[in-house]
């Protein structure tokens, strides 16, 4: 169409002129929308920080004052040292005398020299060196008056081979820290001087998996009546295999989960089918098709929300207040 075409168009048909603007209006904002979806990452969405890529922008960083500092805490920065130990609970005393006088060179760690009261304390801590404290059972054997020979049973807490604080300490090390077993077995023999196998760590973590199970299932039946409950989940991997590593929190207790699934049923395992308290968690669709009362949602997402909408400040508070 040439121009002049165009303003015939417009001075005898304006109706076509409406049509064809109000038509590239809604394209226009087709495109802006689809270009917002594109440029979304974690910065200004609820997406997670791995699902940026490569491509995302840095963040950008505050520019480095140009002064130049002093090595070492700044004025202002509060220090940190560590207490001296009262000394009721010193186990070793050493007593250290000058050697010489500064000013007439005369020596002074020898006898007859007045050593005065007042001192300055200073403390050390180290390890004691650690020795493996074995226990021998000697199960005996004792002759009835009907002439039966009756043996001893072995206590239970002694069929692992290996006492409650090594196996408080392997579970620790391979659970909480993720230790792997083999780092395990080489930790006991280097610093404990234990020779332990392979099989028997992950026994020991077996077993004190099940002496926990208890306290878990008290901290689960807990959850249900706690007035808030933070709730978050994350990709996991166990025994090689993808899985749901979910977190419950409140001022006082945390249970985690490990589920195959990332659905509203894991909810309903741990909360039960109705939970009365109020949950904060992400917008993820598994928690509002589970709870339907108070809610609280995380405020990083909402404030990512905000600094990637259009809307004017006051739409965007209304539209991302918790339901």
């Amino acid at each position: 169409m040439t121009r002049e075409e165009a303003i015939a168009i417009a001075h005898s048909a304006p109706e076509v002129i409406v049509e064809v603007l109000l038509q590239l209006s809604a394209r226009i904002e087709e495109l802006e929308r689809k270009i917002a979806l594109l440029s979304r990452d974690s910065s200004n969405s609820s997406k997670p920080p791995s699902s940026d890529g490569p491509t995302a922008k840095p963040k950008a960083r505050p520019a480095k004052k140009s002064r130049k500092r002093k090595a070492g805490g700044q004025p202002g920065h509060k220090g940190k040292k560590r207490d001296l130990v009262p000394v009721d609970e010193v186990d070793i005393i050493e007593e250290i005398l000058p050697a010489v006088c500064p000013r007439c060179g005369k020596r002074l760690d020898i006898d007859g020299v007045p050593v005065h009261g007042k001192y300055l304390r200073y403390q050390i801590i180290d390890i004691p060196d650690i020795e493996p404290c074995i226990t021998e059972y000697r199960l005996r054997c004792m002759t009835c008056e009907c002439g039966v020979d009756t043996w001893a049973e072995l206590p239970r807490r002694a069929r692992s081979g290996f006492g409650p604080r090594l196996s408080a300490v392997a579970a620790y090390l391979a659970g909480v820290h993720r230790v792997t077993r083999r780092g395990v077995v080489d930790i006991f023999k280097t610093i404990f001087g234990v020779d332990i196998s392979l099989g028997s760590v992950c026994n020991l973590h077996q077993e004190v998996s099940q002496a926990l199970e208890a306290p878990y299932e008290e901290i689960r039946n807990t959850l249900t009546d706690q007035r808030v409950v933070n709730v978050d989940e994350t990709g996991w991997r166990s025994m090689g295999q993808p899985v749901w590593l979910w977190v419950f929190v409140t001022p006082t207790l945390a249970l985690f989960k490990l589920a195959s699934s990332r659905g509203s049923k894991v909810l309903k395992e741990i909360l039960g089918e109705v939970f009365s308290g109020i949950l904060c968690s992400d917008r993820y669709s598994a928690y509002a098709s589970y709870h339907k009362g108070l809610r609280q949602v995380c405020w990083a997402h909402i404030i990512r929300d905000i600094k990637g909408s259009d809307m004017p400040v006051a739409a965007r508070m209304q539209s991302n207040s918790p339901a």
